[in-house]
C-alpha cells in the first residue's frame, strides 16, 4: 500500500512539476526557486495528497514572484510556506456560505465597508450550496453595489489599458458599471483564433495562455504567454476598431488563441456595450482620433 501511495504522489509532483516549469520560465525566476517549491509540496503531498489545494500552490507562486520582484517581504513568504505545509495536517470541513464569502472577499480584497453591504444580500439570496465565484456574487446584488465591486476589481486594471489611461476616473467608473462577469472552466476557450473578437477581458482569478497556431492548427510554442490576476487581453484591436467603426460591421478577427489553464474568473467588456459606450473626435492630421466616453 505505501508502494501505491508513493507512486501516485510521484505522478501528481510530475504534473504540478510541468506547471512549475512554465511557472520559472515564463517570470524568469532563480534555479533554486523550483527546489523550495517542489520541496513545500512534496511535504503536502505526503500528509494527505486529496487535500492539497492547487490554489494555494498558486498563490504561492505569485507571491514568490513579487517577492522576487521586491513587492512582499519574506514574512508574508514563510507564513505561505507554514499554509501550503499544513494542508495535509487539516480535515477537510465544510464551509458555511458566510466563510465562503468572506473567503472570496478576502481574496479580491473587497474594503469592509463593502463586505458589510454584501452580506445582507449573502444571507439572504445565496443558498448553501451555491459556488462563490464572481458570477454568482454580482448576480445577488443590486446593481448600483455590483458596479461598487466591479470597480474594486477593475478600476486599477482598467487605468493601465494605454488607450484609456488619459480618461478621467469618473469615465472610467462609467465604463465599470459595462463589465460583465465571465466564467471559463478549465481548458476551455476564451477568444478563438480566426472567430469574431468580440471582447476584451480583465481577469480577477484564475490563469489563462494566448497562444498562435499554425495553418495545420500546431499550437507555436514560442508565440504562447500566460495571463493571471490583474492582466486584461483584446483592448487594443478592439479598441482601434471603435475608433474606426460606426456600427458592428467589420469587428476585427483574433488573430489569436485565449483558453483557460485553471477555472477563470474575469469581467468582460463586450463590443456591442464599447460601441455603446464611446464617441471618437473627429480628430485631424495634427490631432488623432481618440477615445471619449458619452457621459449619462
Amino acid at each position: 500500500m505505501a508502494t501505491t501511495r508513493s507512486d501516485e504522489i510521484l505522478q501528481r509532483m510530475r504534473r504540478i512539476e510541468e506547471e512549475i516549469d512554465i511557472w520559472v520560465k515564463i517570470h524568469s525566476l532563480p534555479a533554486n526557486e523550483k527546489t523550495l517549491i517542489m520541496q513545500q509540496v512534496q511535504h503536502a503531498l505526503e500528509h494527505d495528497k486529496d487535500s492539497f489545494d492547487l490554489a494555494r500552490l498558486h498563490t504561492f507562486l505569485i507571491n514568490r514572484i513579487e517577492y522576487i520582484q521586491g513587492n512582499s517581504n519574506e514574512d508574508e513568504i514563510e507564513k505561505l510556506e507554514d499554509g501550503l505545509r499544513s494542508v495535509g495536517k487539516m480535515q477537510p470541513r465544510k464551509m458555511t456560505k458566510e466563510q465562503k464569502v468572506e473567503q472570496w472577499m478576502s481574496i479580491n480584497v473587497i474594503p469592509d465597508n463593502l463586505k458589510h453591504e454584501i452580506m445582507p444580500y449573502v444571507r439572504a439570496k445565496l443558498q448553501d450550496n451555491d459556488d462563490v465565484d464572481l458570477l454568482t456574487m454580482l448576480s445577488i446584488l443590486p446593481r448600483k453595489l455590483a458596479t461598487s465591486v466591479k470597480k474594486q476589481l477593475c478600476f486599477p486594471v482598467l487605468k493601465k489599458v494605454p488607450m484609456l489611461q488619459d480618461l478621467a476616473d469618473d469615465v472610467v467608473e462609467i465604463i465599470c458599471g459595462y463589465l460583465k462577469p465571465v466564467i471559463y472552466p478549465i481548458n476551455s476557450y476564451i477568444i478563438q483564433q480566426g472567430e469574431p473578437l468580440d471582447l476584451m477581458f480583465f481577469i480577477t482569478e484564475g490563469i489563462a495562455w494566448t497562444y498562435t497556431a499554425s495553418n495545420c492548427g500546431e499550437i507555436s510554442i514560442s508565440s504562447s504567454s500566460s495571463l493571471v490576476k490583474g492582466d486584461f487581453y483584446g483592448d487594443e484591436e478592439l479598441l482601434k476598431w471603435t475608433l474606426n467603426c460606426t456600427s458592428l460591421s467589420n469587428i476585427p478577427i483574433s488573430t489569436t488563441n485565449a483558453k483557460a489553464h485553471t477555472k477563470v474568473e474575469a469581467l468582460a467588456l463586450m463590443a456591442k456595450d464599447l460601441r455603446n459606450l464611446v464617441s471618437t473626435s473627429p480628430g485631424s492630421s495634427s490631432s488623432p482620433k481618440r477615445i471619449q466616453v458619452k457621459m449619462e
